[in-house]
């Protein structure tokens, strides 16, 4: 089976994957509560080594993280491979449903 996708297509997966990623990390507890554990320990090793506290900040400013998750994702738009295509294709519909769903949030009843 062919796997190729058109470069445009590849583009937009790579843009609600960029922003699904970049959420998980910034703005989500996660499962377990993993990317907030993430977050902690990047601030304690901050804490002790000024010289890592743009680390901190990184993980904590969704427009610094997008930039280098953005840079890694275009890796995967530009150079395709079938297990990368896989996986910008979770992360764009995760990215599109997390998108969606700011658009119109509602309170549970």
């Amino acid at each position: 089976m062919e796997w190729s996708l058109s470069l445009i297509v590849r583009v937009i997966l790579g843009i609600l994957a960029s922003y699904r990623i970049t959420n998980l990390f910034v703005f989500d507890d996660g499962p377990f509560d993993v990317f907030k554990g993430i977050r902690a320990i990047v601030g304690k090793i901050a804490a002790r080594n000024m010289k890592l506290k743009g680390l901190a900040i990184l993980f904590n400013c969704p427009f610094c993280l997008g930039m280098w998750v953005s840079a890694l994702m275009s890796l995967l738009v530009l150079f395709p491979s079938a297990i990368g295509d896989v996986g910008m294709l979770v992360f764009a519909i995760a990215g599109g449903q997390d998108f969606l769903t700011s658009l119109g949030i509602r309170k549970k009843e």
